[in-house]
């Protein structure tokens, strides 16, 4: 589990896309497009805080949506509660859970 005291806790994919973890492929889309009606940058005109957080739910969306990366991500997400396991987030690598996702500003909570 991550810790909220963690500097590097960034969102959990399924929180950023608003999916629980049992969530099917269906679902994950589904979320994904109501999402980037309201964030893609061709509807927020020239809002940067807007562009960044569309980036953020692609990037979940991306690793989600792709059954070696989304199961991966599951089980690291598991082991991750795990003592001594490192935060998933804070792996470097492009296969790692969530290394490139952060909140930006004026992200929901």
């Amino acid at each position: 589990m991550k810790s909220a005291a963690s500097p590097c806790a960034a969102p959990d994919c399924y929180e950023i896309l608003g999916v629980s973890s049992a969530a099917s492929q269906e679902q994950i889309k589904g979320a994904f497009r109501r999402l980037a009606l309201v964030w893609h940058p061709e509807h927020n005109g020239n809002d940067t805080a807007g562009a960044e957080h569309f980036k953020v739910i692609r990037r979940a969306y991306e690793l989600l949506v792709n059954p070696g990366r989304g199961s991966r991500y599951d089980a690291a997400r598991e082991f991750e509660g795990s003592p001594g396991a490192a935060p998933v987030h804070c792996r470097e690598g492009p296969e790692d859970a969530a290394a490139a996702i952060a909140s930006p500003p004026g992200y929901p909570q």
